[in-house]
């Protein structure tokens, strides 16, 4: 488990460089759009998010089979 939060936070960290990146070129001058230099740290949140939320779907089914056994 640990291997795959630190995956994530690997991966979140090197999007966010990325986008960091984008916005610098974006600043000086080269011309791409805001879209463009923010869509990998907002596609990084938005999987984190996604997981996030199945993780806590299975939570709250994994506890009610746990409460209907007793």
């Amino acid at each position: 488990m640990e291997e795959k939060v630190e995956l994530l936070i690997f991966l979140f960290l090197a999007t966010l460089s990325l986008s960091t990146f984008l916005t610098i070129i974006k600043l000086v001058g080269v011309p791409i759009t805001w879209y463009a230099a923010m869509l990998p740290i907002l596609t990084s949140i938005g999987i984190i998010s996604f997981l996030a939320l199945i993780g806590a779907i299975v939570g709250i089914v994994i506890s009610i089979q746990e409460i209907m056994r007793g």
